[in-house]
C-alpha cells in the first residue's frame, strides 16, 4: 500500500516499500515519485533503492532558504530552467558557477528521477517548480515559499522512521 506525504495538487512524495529477503534488510527498497500541482513525476513503476533517498534528499534540504534569485524568478521558466540546466550540466559556468546546484532538486544517481531534472527557485513568497519530464516537455508549478522543503524533510523523517517490521521478508 502507498503511503503519502503532502498533497498532490501542491507537492507531494508517494511511496511504496517493497519487501526484501533477510540478507537485504539494511536496504529499503520500493517505489517514488514526487506529485507537483497534480502531476507525477519521477519513475514509480519500478523499484528503486530507497535508501538512496535517506544519502541524497538531505543534501537538497541543506540548501534549503538559499534557491532566491530575483532575475531567475522573472524570467520566463524555459529561459530559467535552461541557464540553470547549463550551469549545472553543461560548461556555462556563467554567474551561477556551483550555486545552480542549489536549485536542482531532482536527485544525481537517484534511478527514479532519471529522464526527469527539477529546478526550484524562490522568493519570500512563492517558489517554482520547473521540472522538465523525459519527452523533453517543461511543466511549472508554483508553490509557497519552503513548501516543498517542508515536505521533503516530512518524508525523509516519514522514511528514516520506517521500523525493520514495516520491510518484511520474501
Amino acid at each position: 500500500m502507498s503511503q503519502l506525504v503532502g498533497r498532490p495538487d501542491r507537492v507531494a512524495f508517494e511511496f511504496m516499500l517493497t519487501p526484501v529477503s533477510e540478507d537485504h534488510r539494511k536496504w529499503l527498497f520500493g517505489r517514488l515519485c514526487l506529485w507537483a500541482g497534480g502531476r507525477r513525476i519521477g519513475r514509480y513503476d519500478e523499484d528503486c533503492a530507497m535508501t538512496v533517498a535517506l544519502a541524497t534528499f538531505p543534501e537538497i534540504l541543506a540548501h534549503a532558504g538559499r534557491r532566491s534569485d530575483p532575475g531567475l524568478m522573472r524570467r520566463p521558466a524555459d529561459e530559467a530552467f535552461t541557464v540553470l540546466y547549463d550551469a549545472v550540466y553543461g560548461n556555462d559556468e556563467s554567474r551561477y558557477g556551483s550555486r545552480a546546484q542549489h536549485f536542482l532538486v531532482s536527485s544525481h544517481g537517484f534511478d527514479y528521477f532519471d529522464g526527469w531534472t527539477a529546478f526550484l527557485i524562490e522568493d519570500r513568497l512563492s517558489g517554482r517548480l520547473i521540472w522538465r519530464s523525459p519527452d523533453r516537455l517543461l511543466h511549472e508549478v508554483i508553490v509557497d515559499a519552503g513548501e516543498f522543503d517542508t515536505v521533503l524533510g516530512e518524508f525523509v523523517s516519514t522514511l528514516a522512521r520506517v521500523p525493520e517490521d514495516a520491510n518484511p521478508q520474501r
